[in-house]
Formats: C-alpha cells, structure tokens, sequence
C-alpha cells in the first residue's frame, strides 16, 4: 500500500506541476458553467413565454431540467477531456525513459498501474467537485431534489472511472515519439 500511495503522490505532482491539470480544469469548469447558464437561460425563457400566453398548464420543474441536460452535456464532455489526463500516464515514462525504472524497482505492476489510476481518479474528483460549484445556484434560489443530482454524480463518476481505465489502457500501448529531424 505504501508503494501505491508514492505513485499516487508522484503522479499528483505531475499533474499540477505541468499546465495540462490546469489548462483540463479550466475547461472543464468554463464548458460547465457556460452550458449551465445556456440551459438555464432557455428553460426560464420557454418558462416566461408559456405563462405569458397562458398555455402553462401545470408548474414546470426547472432545476430538474437544467440538471439533466447539464449532466447529459458533460457526459460529452468528460469523453474529449478524460483523455487529455491518461495520454501520458505510461507514454511520458516510456518516452523519458523512466518507465525501465520504474518497473524494476521494488514495485509490482499491479501496483504502479493502481497508482497511476488513483492519481487520475483524485482528479477527476477535483473536476467534479468543481462542477458541484456550478449548479449550486440552483440549490440557493430554488429546491431541487438531491437524490437525482446524486444519482446524475455517481454516474458521471463512475463513466469517468471506465473512461480514465481505458486511456489508461491506451496509454500503456502507445508512445509518445519526437519526429527525427532531418
């Protein structure tokens, strides 16, 4: 266990020492917040206009609908971002070399891969954790039901942990090579 959390620790370093774990947040929160608002901005507007020409016939459950569409979004979204975190998690070893090391020292290969996996895993909690910032307008001004924000949570959790297990995959079968100048 002790192996694993150094890897963990490393691979954490890694991240928010290169710009690649920033540059992915970043995106992440901007795309969320800015569908968050498009949403929101649509279904207050269809809202308005029904009670304006009196065809609202029964009350309409906004925050339902911005959190649906919202996780529907980001569902796309974790797709084209999750592989931004896992493309280096071996290919970076293997191209600076360090990847003999690594797998020689006292280190099971069971373990590294945990590792690298948990690593990745933490950052993605970081990014949903940033998301659950987003939507908390909606828990100030209005009720919604948390089970199924809950349940619109767990699922993008656990979509994200099969996404990061195949770049992680990919990433052990790839590697990143400098074209040879000529």
């Amino acid at each position: 266990m002790h192996n694993i959390t150094a890897i963990w620790q490393r691979e954490m370093k890694s991240y928010f020492v290169s710009p690649i774990a920033y540059v992915v947040l970043t995106v992440f929160i901007f795309l969320s917040g800015y569908f968050f608002y498009s949403y929101l901005a649509q279904v207050v507007q269809r809202t308005m206009m029904l009670a304006q020409f009196g065809q609202e016939s029964q009350p309409i459950n906004v925050p339902g609908i911005v959190i649906r569409a919202l996780f529907q979004t980001m569902s796309v979204v974790l797709l084209f971002i999750i592989p931004m975190l896992t493309m280096g998690l071996f290919a970076e070893e293997k191209k600076r070399g360090t990847i003999e090391l690594l797998l020689t020292s006292p280190v099971g290969y069971l373990q590294v891969i945990a590792g690298k996996y948990l690593a990745s895993l933490t950052f993605l909690l970081i990014m949903l954790a940033a998301n659950a910032v987003t939507i908390l307008p909606l828990f100030l001004y209005g009720k919604p039901d948390l089970k199924p924000v809950l349940a619109g949570y767990l699922g993008m959790f656990l979509y994200g942990m099969a996404l990061l297990a195949v770049g992680l995959f990919i990433s052990t079968l790839t590697e990143t090579r400098s074209w040879p100048s000529s």
